[in-house]
């Protein structure tokens, strides 16, 4: 719950600054971001994740690019991880009874506290984590009673905060503990018009601070106009003790900051884009044979009113005939493949470390991997998603205290258990040409 007053006009500072730990988007996110938009996103990346060759015209670049396709093995690898991690219904323990009908709706949006994990889930192996808010409605006044408090429809949700949106966390190390002191997130409101035809996005800024830990919460918000930023006046926060942000890790790298945990694969990922763009161009050009002519020049030298002289050169065509002087040869002539042949090779190779280094293990992998290396790469995977899923379901744990702390009901027992299941078949079906059929592995 928190109070609010007028805003107070703000415009030489810049809240958007992000604190040395959080790097810019577009050097930690920009590849993995890509790779989770699909085709589309990979072609707009452009020449950052598919390089144009030194030689190659643009024009002919842009009609590579614009035909270049992704089969997306490092989304469908998340994908699988998160569908094992959750076969099992999530299970919640020791939440009070009154606070049960949340879970139907945690996010006030109509989300199931199953599938807004799920999602956070998904988001913490994508960015490495990501950040969970507890929080309030926005009250001019604070309701008396619970009565009072159901009348206006207030409760508290969960909401999720992707990590490229994170501008700054700071903490402060307490008998041991290191406690959350500032948070700092961007965002954006969509304000639509009163006839419902337009609509202005106005970006935001938004911070916790609790300097001491004995000390107020207060929430500040920034909304950029055109001269600068304006801000608002802090506002209290009521009913937790700490700032209401819980930190998911998915490859922690330091306190609430961590790094996509399949960078490996993603790398992998954008060779298998670059090799098949490759691919697909070669045999554009390899799969229509060309005219050959060998023998005599057959080039015209016209002469030119000025008393020079244009070559004019001796075209053939599948379509045209030609009178040539004797002893000259017409034959039709192909690539080898040799070239075709190396890069389905690499592309091969490509896709079996990829079904090597994801999540989730389902079926042994062509190219000599034994169904004992298989096991291996199971029990590994296995242990390392579990590792993780045992992680996560701590943080939601702490994300339903602190929304049991605004509901004035705190359950510090509160326990969110999340059990991934695998089902490893050595003898299974060797990898398929679908993206959506291969399940990567780590």
């Amino acid at each position: 719950i928190r109070t609010t007053k007028d805003p107070i006009p703000s415009m030489h500072q810049n809240p958007t600054k992000k604190a040395a730990p959080f790097p810019a988007s577009t050097t930690l996110y920009h590849k993995v971001d890509a790779l989770s938009g699909g085709t589309s996103t990979m072609r707009a990346a452009g020449q950052t994740l598919l390089p144009k060759h030194p030689e190659e015209a643009i024009e002919n670049y842009e009609k590579r690019l614009s035909t270049s396709t992704l089969v997306n093995y490092y989304s469908k690898a998340i994908d699988a991880a998160v569908g094992r991690a959750t076969t099992k219904p999530i299970e919640v323990s020791n939440l009070p009874a009154s606070l049960t009908p949340f879970l139907a709706d945690i996010d006030g949006a109509g989300s199931t506290f199953d599938q807004f994990a799920q999602e956070a889930l998904w988001l913490t192996i994508h960015h490495g984590s990501t950040y969970i808010v507890a929080d309030y409605p926005e009250l001019e006044s604070l309701p008396t009673t619970l009565a009072e408090a159901n009348t206006i429809k207030a409760r508290p949700y969960l909401v999720s905060i992707t990590a490229p949106q994170v501008l700054a966390a700071y903490g402060k190390t307490e008998n041991g503990q290191e406690r959350l002191c500032h948070f700092r997130w961007s965002g954006c409101e969509v304000i639509p018009s009163d006839d419902g035809l337009d609509e202005t996005r106005v970006e935001t800024v938004k911070a916790y601070n609790q300097p001491d830990a004995n000390g107020p919460i207060t929430l500040t918000t920034w909304r950029k106009v055109d001269s600068g930023w304006s801000q608002g006046d802090p506002a209290v926060i009521v009913g937790v003790t700490s700032i209401p942000v819980v930190c998911a890790y998915g490859w922690r790298t330091g306190f609430f900051t961590g790094k996509p945990v399949l960078t490996d694969l993603a790398d992998l990922n954008v060779a298998h884009w670059q090799s098949l763009s490759e691919q697909t161009h070669i045999l554009s050009i390899a799969r229509v044979p060309f005219l050959h002519v060998s023998g005599q020049n057959l080039n015209e030298t016209v002469p030119n009113p000025d008393g020079s002289t244009t070559v004019k050169a001796f075209k053939l065509s599948v379509h045209s005939a030609a009178i040539t002087p004797e002893n000259t040869k017409i034959e039709w002539v192909e690539t080898s493949g040799a070239s075709i042949s190396a890069g389905e090779a690499n592309i091969d190779y490509l896709e079996r470390k990829m079904d090597a280094m994801g999540l989730v293990p389902t079926a042994s992998k062509s190219g000599n991997v034994t169904a004992t290396e298989t096991c291996i790469n199971a029990a590994e995977s296995s242990a390392q998603l579990k590792a993780l899923c045992v992680a996560f379901g701590q943080s939601m744990s702490k994300a339903l205290y602190l929304l049991s702390e605004f509901a004035g009901t705190p359950a510090p027992t509160v326990n969110v258990a999340i059990d991934p299941t695998f089902q490893v078949n050595p003898d299974a079906p060797e990898k398929t040409e679908e993206a959506s059929e291969a399940t990567p592995q780590q």
